[in-house]
């Protein structure tokens, strides 16, 4: 809450002073406002202004039935539907079912640390959906929804505090991103190269894109002259349906393409031209796609992810998806001496950091091996410098 004075001249030329108390917004998000002006001098402006501005420190507030529920349910609607990708919004519903019906009915003005951390703590002991036990992970971007939406609440004047500002959570449970070895890559890829899925996965290993990326792909972003793709869009698959968006970072990259990779698009495309012409005019031409169904329609992303899955547990693979190839590729980079930068390009990180992040392991790894050869280098120096 805050207040401020201000100078006014009347159609008379005769000049006042006015306050003007900004107390928040409304569910609307419009702003309420308590002003006053007619006083002849700044210092008995500045004095009714703060007058008032206690009266309504002091007020309680005027609403004290405001339900989490309502709080969230406006988050979702006015902040995720106007603000938020589908695929997004769709995740912060999902994380909202988690919440039992008794803490989401819960007046705001009862809600504490301790209610949230209790909800959290029955979430974690098997209160999930079939009574499954969730992890740190699951319950930190349950609360992250929660505190988005109470945060708002506060921004819209549906309550005057976070409750969820104080809250212990879980600590995050540090993951290994799953890369394969070279061994296993190269035995999944003789395991798949008959199956029609095995374009998809050789561009996948061979370049590290992320799945919507690749089903996102038409014929006209591969330069078959300059041996690039260009990564500018993505297919995501939400309840409603499929679309196109921009890549996850919003930015274009060429991504350049190994000469094999180029032999086997070649070779897919001759195939691709047969189903065209099986097809007919039923066949969609239209969006030109790299890999798609016979029909030349999309193929939806959660199936080609559960047929990769299928094929990697036959070929004796475990806790194995088409992420992991994306994985595998950047890991093997990083073994193989590449600088950071450049595999953080290639995989379209926004920033190396993130690649680091991610690919720590394989940093420690280098390390280790530079202190190595550091050694060599030295138990050649001291033998050199031995007496005889």
């Amino acid at each position: 809450m805050r207040f401020r004075v201000y100078k006014r001249a009347s159609k008379k030329r005769r000049t006042t002073w006015t306050y003007l108390i900004e107390i928040g917004k409304d569910a609307d998000g419009k702003r309420i406002r308590d002003t006053k002006s007619g006083f002849r001098t700044r210092h008995e402006a500045e004095v009714a202004g703060e007058v008032k501005m206690a009266e309504l420190k002091a007020k309680p507030p005027e609403d004290k039935t405001t339900t989490l529920r309502e709080v969230v349910e406006a988050f979702l609607i006015r902040h995720g539907e106007r603000r938020c990708a589908p695929k997004t919004l769709e995740r912060y519903r999902q994380e909202v079912v988690r919440i039992s019906d008794a803490v989401l009915d819960l007046p705001v003005s009862q809600l504490s640390p301790i209610v949230l951390e209790e909800e959290y703590q029955r979430l974690k002991d098997g209160g999930g959906k079939r009574r499954k036990t969730l992890g740190a992970k699951t319950i930190r971007n349950v609360h992250g929804v929660i505190h988005a939406a109470l945060e708002k609440g506060v921004k819209w004047g549906m309550t005057d505090k976070n409750p969820a500002d104080n809250c212990d959570l879980p600590p995050a449970e540090p993951r290994k991103a799953r890369s394969l070895t070279v061994e296993e890559l190269r035995n999944l890829l003789d395991f798949t190269v008959t199956h029609w899925m095995y374009p998809i996965i050789r561009f996948a290993a061979d370049t590290g894109c992320r799945r919507g990326e690749i089903l996102a792909l038409q014929w006209t972003d591969i330069d078959f002259k300059t041996g690039r793709a260009m990564i500018s869009k993505s297919l995501e698959q939400t309840k409603d349906g499929l679309r196109i968006k921009s890549p996850k970072n919003g930015r274009t990259r060429e991504c350049p393409l190994p000469a094999g990779l180029l032999d086997i698009l070649k070779t897919h495309r001759q195939e691709q031209d047969s189903a065209r012409r099986a097809f007919g005019k039923d066949y969609r031409s239209d969006l030109d796609l790299v890999f798609a169904g016979p029909d030349g329609d999309f193929l939806k992303p959660d199936s080609a992810t559960a047929t990769f899955c299928r094929l990697s547990k036959q070929a004796g693979l475990q806790r194995v998806g088409l992420h992991t190839l994306r994985h595998t590729h950047g890991s093997l980079l990083m073994v193989a001496g590449h600088a950071l930068a450049t595999v953080s390009k290639r995989l379209g990180h926004v920033d190396p950091s993130i690649t680091a992040r991610i690919y720590a392991h394989t940093l420690t790894s280098e390390e280790r091996r530079a202190a190595d050869d550091w050694q060599s280098l030295m138990d050649r120096f001291d033998g050199s410098s031995k007496v005889v």
